[in-house]
């Protein structure tokens, strides 16, 4: 079994949950299915024995949860209330606490915490949380086997008995593994184009995440709404439910291609849109694994048959998080930063595109579903941020300006034009047509390159889209290079005089007999002059530079470039500093101004010994030093291309030994001719298996208990592991 608890830290007043859809499940397994109870049985809850508070007889409210969970006819799931726990558990540490409702006893605890000391070790004092719920140990299957629920006492008075009762149904709701919703609640301060003006008290959802006042006799989220009743019976459903008309689908952005995950979709009956009103949040039971349609799929269950729904899109909001979190991202997608919760669009039938024209956003086509029939809609969204999806003409020279006509969508009071590629600049005298057209001046003096444009409008930095723009030049010539002298000890700026180089990319040092040399740009001055940087480390020599722009490579200049190197300096020691002398061996010289190293010698006494060079650098050098060496101390000699060094670097050569590294035509006298070879290797081989064994028995024991105690171990003991957070107010 799986332990679903774990210490955390909530927002105060609002739920917490673990990734989910908008009154949804509440715990989501890797594979994308909910967490669930067994249908076959009652769910029994243990409340303890003591009262909430000044709220004297708590399991009145209890009673009254359990009679609207239960009452809900499409569902399978019913709950009763069982036998008392043993006491009155009070005062209880977190840990304890922790113990208590993670115990696979059979119980399901339902704690009234009169002092809300659990409430002040947990959240801190003053948190004003006033409960929190849900499973707290699953089945390796999914299946629960054990919820709590906790209500904090110090925080209800005898005149919150309906506040009260509100909290209780809705921890129950989490307690039976839901999520929150936001479909209704939100809209009883803001304004939507999908929402007929203000919902009435009685049709906020029992789910939603914040508890809202209310003076009415009952508060109305102690009795469930129809959207609350779906999302119970779409986990446990009956097999009419299973039968009822449904809406599937996947909100896709506006190239139809990538999913859009955590978008909350919504179907409102146009004859009754706040009591008949569903919503699920795009993506939310997708597996951990998902592939991308997965990660943009909703699915809206029991909807009336022959009403006529319009389905649209919104942001969840956008202060919904940790504690209030609705769907599976936290924070939500924040699509339109100008707004907390931002309408998106409606569905739009044949229509619905990513674009306007043909699919404005605030169009819609109803929706009516026969008695058992599920239709699929699919969204593309047009989105809020500006995009471009043209430009005319598309390409210009560097050393004049263009006027230029941006078509696209989403260009509502634009006020500017960003061109971003080699360099950054704004579109000059722009001038907004209208929604889809904007008109402005390319300057003149833009590097040469790629550009793409971002339209600025108070919804923010619009999308850089696919349309490029293209600033020309002439391929590039080289008329001289300076300075014509550089040293390789470290990087070196070449000054580049020619035309056309402006768009400059790359350049390069052409030598005979010589490896090319990469040069990388370090300022574009103008478009007659750029300055390359030369590495450090090139080998010395002569060169000419050629370079690169967007047409194409320059002819190799006509001046010469000479590299040149300092005399050679070594360290003191080479790696390895020693090496016997049976065989050959690969020795590091270090030091400095060593790139141009064209001979390195071993010297002792009157013997110099001619070393093969494998490769050079600026501080290394790796040669080979042969076998069969005198043995003796070496000193190391080294010439570069303008002068040699010897020491203070040396080599030890030692003298070679036979032994076991050997090898020999033939056995030793008295060693075991080929056929004694199994019985010896019989042995060997037992040998092995006896201390294979002995290692075994010490490092199993240590593998299986590192097993046994890893989070998401799947072994048939009692494993457990721990999720995010439970939920509560």
């Amino acid at each position: 079994m799986r332990r679903i608890l774990c210490s955390i830290a909530l927002a105060a007043i609002c739920a917490t949950t673990t990734p989910a859809i908008a009154g949804g499940p509440l715990v989501v397994e890797d594979d994308g299915k909910p967490a669930l109870w067994s249908t076959r049985r009652p769910v029994v809850l243990n409340p303890d024995r003591g009262s909430l508070g000044k709220i004297t007889n708590p399991e009145a409210l209890l009673t009254h949860a359990i009679e609207q969970w239960s009452g809900v006819t499409t569902s399978a799931l019913s709950m009763e209330i069982g036998n008392s726990l043993p006491r009155d558990y009070e005062d209880l540490s977190e840990n304890e606490f922790n113990a208590l409702v993670t115990k696979n006893d059979g119980t399901n605890p339902i704690l009234f915490d009169a002092s809300g000391r659990v409430f002040r070790e947990i959240f801190g004092p003053k948190s004003g949380v006033l409960a929190i719920a849900g499973p707290s140990l699953l089945q390796n299957d999914g299946r629960i086997v054990k919820g709590y629920a906790i209500f904090n006492g110090a925080e209800a008075n005898a005149a919150d008995q309906e506040t009260f009762r509100a909290v209780v149904t809705h921890e129950i709701g989490h307690f039976v593994n839901l999520d929150h919703s936001q479909v209704n609640g939100l809209w009883l301060d803001r304004v939507s184009p999908a929402v007929p003006g203000t919902p009435p008290l009685s049709d906020i959802t029992t789910m939603f995440p914040v508890l809202v006042r209310s003076k009415e006799p009952t508060h109305p989220m102690a009795t469930l709404h129809l959207d609350d009743c779906r999302s119970l019976s779409t986990l446990y459903p009956t097999s009419s439910f299973r039968n009822a008309p449904q809406i599937v689908g996947t909100v896709y952005d506006f190239d139809g291609q990538r999913p859009l995950q955590g978008i909350n979709v919504v179907a409102r009956n146009a004859a009754d849109p706040f009591a008949d009103a569903v919503s699920a949040v795009s993506g939310a039971t997708a597996p951990a694994s998902a592939d991308a349609e997965e990660r943009g799929a909703y699915r809206l269950s029991g909807l009336t048959p022959g009403a006529e729904y319009s389905v649209y899109i919104e942001e969840v909001f956008r202060g919904f998080v940790q504690g209030s979190r609705v769907g599976p991202l936290d924070p939500p997608l924040d699509i339109d930063p100008t707004q907390m919760v931002a309408f998106l669009e409606f569905h739009n039938g044949p229509n619905e595109a990513g674009r306007n024209p043909p699919d404005s956003p605030l169009e819609r086509q109803t929706v009516s579903l026969g008695s058992s029939e599920t239709r699929r809609l699919d969204f593309r969204f047009n989105g809020v941020l500006a995009r471009v999806e043209s430009v005319a003409p598309n390409s210009s020279s560097f050393r004049e300006s263009q006027r230029i006509t941006l078509r696209g969508v989403n260009f509502g009071s634009t006020a500017a034009v960003n061109v971003e590629g080699p360099s950054t600049r704004a579109l000059e005298q722009l001038s907004q047509v209208n929604m889809q057209t904007v008109e402005g001046l390319i300057p003149a003096g833009l590097v040469p390159g790629s550009y793409r444009f971002r339209v600025v409008t108070p919804k923010g930095i619009g999308l850089s889209g696919s349309v490029t723009y293209q600033v020309t030049e002439p391929p590039p010539t080289i008329q001289e290079t300076t300075p014509d002298v550089l040293q390789n000890n470290e990087v070196q700026l070449l000054t580049i005089v020619g035309e056309n180089l402006f768009g400059t990319q790359s350049g390069s040092l052409l030598g005979t007999g010589l490896p090319d040399i990469a040069l990388e740009v370090a300022q574009r001055v103008s478009s007659d002059r750029v300055v390359l940087s030369v590495p450090a480390g090139a080998l010395p020599g002569e060169y000419r530079a050629q370079v690169t722009n967007t047409a194409g490579t320059s002819p190799p200049a006509p001046t010469i470039v000479f590299l040149v190197e300092l005399a050679p300096a070594l360290n003191e020691t080479v790696e390895p500093t020693s090496a016997k002398n049976r065989r050959d061996t690969q020795v590091k010289v270090f030091g400095q101004n060593l790139a141009g190293t064209t001979a390195v010698d071993l010297v002792l006494d009157d013997q110099v010994v001619e070393l093969l060079i494998l490769s050079t650098s600026l501080s290394e050098v790796r040669v080979t030093v042969p076998g069969g060496l005198k043995p003796g101390v070496y000193t190391v000699r080294l010439t570069n291309s303008m002068t040699s060094t010897t020491g203070p670097a040396t080599f030890q050569v030692k003298k070679g030994g036979g032994g076991g590294g050997g090898c020999s035509g033939a056995p030793p006298i008295g060693a075991p001719g080929i056929q004694d070879l199994p019985f010896l290797w019989l042995g060997v081989v037992f040998l092995i298996a006896l201390r294979g064994c002995a290692l075994l028995s010490r490092v199993l024991p240590f593998r299986a208990g590192l097993a046994a105690g890893w989070p998401n171990s799947r072994l048939p003991s009692a494993s457990k592991r721990p999720a995010r957070f439970p939920a509560g107010f």
